[in-house]
C-alpha cells in the first residue's frame, strides 16, 4: 500500500522556506514541553505561551528560523517514533536571541488552512537522524508516514469522563480536568471517598466529599490551595504536590445519601489501607 505523508496533507507548495521543530523529552531546564503528559494538561492560554518558547528553542544555539519561514512542529509521544502535529506557523520576523539562553524570541503567527489539522494528526518519521533542533523539511517531509487523523482533538481524549472508578489523575491533570463541563457535572453531585497518594514517599491520604458541590468542591480546594486545608500538605512544596500526588474514587455515592455513612466509610477506608499509621491521615 502507497504511504502517506505529512505533505499529501498540508499540501505546501514550496518546502525549501519550511523548517520541522521536533520535540523531545529531555533536558526539563531546557525543554518546556518535556512529557506528554504536561502537554495533555495545559489549557489553550497556557500551551499558546508553551509552543511560543519552544518554537524559539535551538539546542544549537543557533538562529532556528528565519523571517517568513514556515515552522511545523512535531511532538514526540514515545510510542515507536510518532510524533503529534501541534503547530504550524508563519515567522514574522528575525528574532530577538536571548542573552542568557539558546533561546529565541519570535513574533508568528498561526497559520489557519493548517488548524483543523493540529492536535489530530499522528505521523511516523522514518528518518534515524532526528535532533533537537530545526532541520529543513526538504528531504524530511516524506518522511513523514501519516498514522492516524484523530476525529477529536489528542488533549480532549485525556479530559473524557471515565467511569469513577477509573479516575487515576495526577494534580495537574486534575487542575486540567476540573474546567471540564461533563467532569464538572459527574463530579458536583456526587458525595463519596477518595484517595490521594503520593507517589515519592508512598503515603496515602483517605477524604470524604459530602459539603457544596460535593466531590467536585473537595478537589477545587486541592486545585486552588495544594493542601485543601490539610496540616500535613501544607509542610510539603508545591512542586512536590505538583508532580507527585495522584488522586482516585474510592467510593462514590448519590447527593441524597446520608453524611453519616460517607462518613462511616471513609473510617473504614482509613482502616484498610492503615492510612494513620502510614499515611497523612491524622484522625
Amino acid at each position: 500500500m502507497e504511504t502517506i505523508n505529512l505533505n499529501d496533507i498540508l499540501k505546501i507548495p514550496n518546502l525549501k522556506n519550511v523548517k520541522i521543530q521536533f520535540m523531545f523529552s529531555g533536558d526539563k531546564n531546557k525543554r518546556p514541553l518535556e512529557k506528554v503528559e504536561s502537554y495533555k494538561c495545559l489549557d489553550d492560554s497556557e500551551l499558546a505561551k508553551e509552543l511560543d518558547i519552544w518554537f524559539g528553542w535551538n539546542a544549537g544555539g543557533k538562529r532556528p528560523f528565519s523571517k517568513n519561514q514556515i515552522g511545523i512542529g512535531l511532538l514526540d509521544l514515545h510510542d515507536n517514533n510518532k510524533f503529534l502535529l501541534v503547530a504550524a506557523k508563519k515567522v514574522l520576523d528575525e528574532g530577538k536571541k536571548d542573552a542568557k539562553k539558546n533561546f529565541y524570541h519570535y513574533t508568528t503567527e498561526d497559520i489557519e488552512e493548517y488548524s483543523k489539522y493540529l492536535d489530530r494528526v499522528i505521523v511516523k518519521c522514518r528518518s534515524k537522524n532526528l535532533r533537537n533542533i530545526c532541520q529543513k523539511a526538504s528531504g524530511l517531509m516524506e518522511k513523514l508516514d501519516l498514522v492516524e487523523i484523530l476525529p477529536e482533538h489528542f488533549r480532549e481524549v485525556n479530559h473524557k469522563f471515565p467511569v469513577y472508578d477509573k479516575i487515576n489523575v495526577s494534580w495537574k491533570e486534575l487542575k486540567s480536568v476540573l474546567k471540564k463541563e461533563n467532569w464538572i457535572t459527574a463530579l458536583q453531585n456526587q458525595k463519596g471517598v477518595y484517595l490521594i497518594t503520593d507517589i515519592d514517599k508512598g503515603k496515602l491520604y483517605v477524604g470524604s466529599a459530602y459539603g457544596e458541590n460535593m466531590i467536585l468542591g473537595r478537589w477545587q480546594s486541592y486545585v486552588s490551595s495544594h493542601h485543601g486545608g490539610n496540616a500535613d500538605f501544607k509542610k510539603l512544596t508545591t512542586k512536590h504536590i505538583e508532580n507527585n500526588f495522584r488522586y482516585s474514587v474510592l467510593d462514590i455515592f448519590k447527593s441524597s445519601t446520608d453524611d453519616q455513612i460517607i462518613i462511616e466509610r471513609e473510617s473504614w477506608w482509613k482502616n484498610i489501607l492503615q492510612s494513620k499509621e502510614f499515611g497523612y491521615n491524622k484522625n
